[in-house]
């Protein structure tokens, strides 16, 4: 595919996936922050701390995207490997939310319990992979190609 076609596609990836979750994430970010100081609990500040890792890996993608639209791929490759670790972050964290929606559930109104039910809303970010995973082969692919 053509550098020209692979940017046209992340920018419908952008306005379809990364766009709207986002927002979500935005709002999701400032309830959870809002969280941390109204109810001053471990698994309160986990969360919110969770949340604004997820966010800094949201925005450290728009970051890519955006240089990668400017610049092409040689914006992207130049750029440190401390973005790539940001999203890496968030990745994990995706992966955190699904092993735990996958788990046996905690016993019920528990703190493990409360914790797992918010905690299991992350994993609505995985659509987010697909942009991300864009660029990731984006970098990856054309750097052996020049």
């Amino acid at each position: 595919m053509s550098e020209k076609t692979s940017r046209l596609l992340l920018i419908l990836e952008a306005v379809v996936i990364v766009f709207p979750l986002s927002g979500l994430a935005v709002i999701a970010t400032a309830i959870f922050v809002l969280d941390m100081f109204k109810y001053q609990q471990i698994s309160v500040m986990a969360l919110g701390v969770l949340a604004i890792v997820s966010l800094s890996a949201i925005g450290s993608g728009w970051r890519l995207f955006i240089i990668y639209l400017r610049n092409g791929i040689d914006g992207l490759q130049s750029q440190p490997f401390g973005w790539w670790t940001a999203i890496f972050l968030g990745v994990l964290v995706l992966i955190g939310s699904f092993i735990s929606n996958v788990l046996p559930p905690s016993p019920e109104y528990s703190r493990m319990w409360s914790f797992r039910l918010e905690f299991n809303l992350f994993v609505s970010g995985w659509p987010l992979l697909v942009p991300f995973g864009h660029l990731g082969l984006e970098r990856l692919r054309r750097k052996k190609l020049s």
